[in-house]
C-alpha cells in the first residue's frame, strides 16, 4: 500500500487552456506536479551536497505537503494549496468525489432515449392505478403500434395529426426497418403509402401501460 512511484495522469486529465488574453494556463494538477518535481529535485541536491539536517527536514516536509495537497487539498489542519489569486487548487480527490465528480457525473450518469422526468403531484380525477402524464411528455414519448387491417383509420388519423396535434404520431417504421420522421410536409404522403406491417410511433394515450420510477423512494421503514 506504499507508493514508491508517483503516477502522473495523462494530459487529457489535466488539459491546458488558453485565456482571453491569449496566455496559456496549465491545469491545477500540472501545477502541483511541477511543485513536487522541483521540491524533490531540491531535496536530492541538498542531500547530495550535505546541507544541514534542519534544511533537509524542511524540504522533506514541504515535499510531503505538495504530495498531500496533490491528492487531497481538503485535508483538515493542513493549509490549502492556492493560486496567486488565492483560489484553492482542485486536487484528485475533489475531482472524483461528490455529485459533480467524475464518477457520479460521468461514469454513473445515464443518458437514455425514450425516458423523461417530471414533477409529481396528486390528482383526484384519476384512479389509484393511474398516473397523469404532462401533455408535452405524452407527445414526446412515443408508443410503437403495428399497422393492421383493424386499425387502419385510427393509425392514419394519428399520422395526419402529425407530431404537434394530439393525439398524433412522430415516426413511422417500414418493414425493412427504415425510420421516417413525420412532418407537416410529408404526413399526407406517409398516410397514403403505409400498409399492414408498418409500425407507427404514436403519442402516449389513456390506457397505455408505462414503466415509472418514483425516486427517491418514499417507502416507510418501520
Amino acid at each position: 500500500m506504499i507508493m514508491t512511484v508517483l503516477p502522473v495522469p495523462p494530459v487529457t486529465m489535466r488539459p491546458s487552456i488558453v485565456l482571453e488574453t491569449g496566455e496559456r494556463a496549465e491545469d491545477d494538477l500540472t501545477h502541483k506536479l511541477v511543485d513536487i518535481v522541483r521540491t524533490n529535485q531540491r531535496l536530492k541536491e541538498d542531500i547530495t551536497t550535505g546541507a544541514p539536517q534542519v534544511i533537509v527536514d524542511d524540504i522533506y516536509n514541504l515535499l510531503q505537503y505538495h504530495v498531500f495537497t496533490y491528492f487531497n487539498n481538503t485535508l483538515p489542519n493542513v493549509p490549502k494549496a492556492q493560486h496567486r489569486s488565492g483560489k484553492p487548487l482542485k486536487s484528485l480527490v475533489e475531482r472524483f468525489s461528490g455529485k459533480e465528480g467524475i464518477i457520479r457525473r460521468y461514469l454513473l450518469g445515464k443518458r437514455i432515449n425514450y425516458s423523461s422526468r417530471a414533477v409529481i403531484s396528486p390528482d383526484t380525477k384519476i384512479k389509484p392505478n393511474e398516473v397523469g402524464i404532462p401533455l408535452y411528455v405524452a407527445k414526446t414519448l412515443t408508443v410503437p403500434e403495428r399497422f393492421t387491417e383493424w386499425n387502419i383509420e385510427k393509425m392514419r388519423e394519428y399520422i395526419l395529426n402529425g407530431p404537434e396535434k394530439y393525439p398524433g404520431a412522430n415516426y413511422v417504421i417500414s418493414p425493412d426497418g427504415r425510420k421516417r420522421v413525420i412532418t407537416e410536409e410529408n404526413k399526407e404522403t406517409i398516410a397514403s403509402m403505409i400498409a399492414p406491417g408498418w409500425i407507427v410511433e404514436r403519442h402516449l394515450m389513456d390506457g397505455d401501460i408505462v414503466l415509472l420510477l418514483r425516486y427517491p423512494c418514499l417507502r416507510s421503514y418501520q
